[in-house]
């Protein structure tokens, strides 16, 4: 049986900085460190450096490229707790009906 080799690591950043910026990936990891001790971030960093960093290309990339969007589920047995408790999770805040609970929620609906 033949494995697939896959990358240590699996950030966003990582697949832009490869394929948008041809950065070799075995150094990828080491850069990042680096310029995030030295700089804050890896992002703000690149462009300081001179990398054609596009923020607008890199969050266009990451949101409409590289991951499928795919619906939260809920395991069945969570299901089955709201089917039988009768709870809408769209239109429900609290779960716990404790009264510190809702004198919170009044008093966040008053401050509103």
């Amino acid at each position: 049986m033949e494995s697939l080799e896959r990358p240590k690591y699996e950030c966003l950043l990582f697949d832009y900085m490869r394929h948008h910026l041809h950065i070799e990936e075995s150094h990828i990891a080491d850069i990042c460190l680096d310029l995030c001790k030295e700089f804050g971030t890896t992002m703000a960093s690149l462009k300081v450096l001179g990398y054609k960093f596009d923020s607008d290309e890199f969050h266009a990339a990451v949101h409409d490229g590289f991951r499928p969007i795919s619906p939260i589920l809920c395991k069945p047995s969570i299901e089955a707790i709201i089917w039988i408790a009768n709870v809408d999770p769209k239109k429900t805040i609290f779960f716990d009906d404790s009264a510190l609970n809702i004198a919170s929620g009044k008093l966040q609906t008053s401050i509103l």
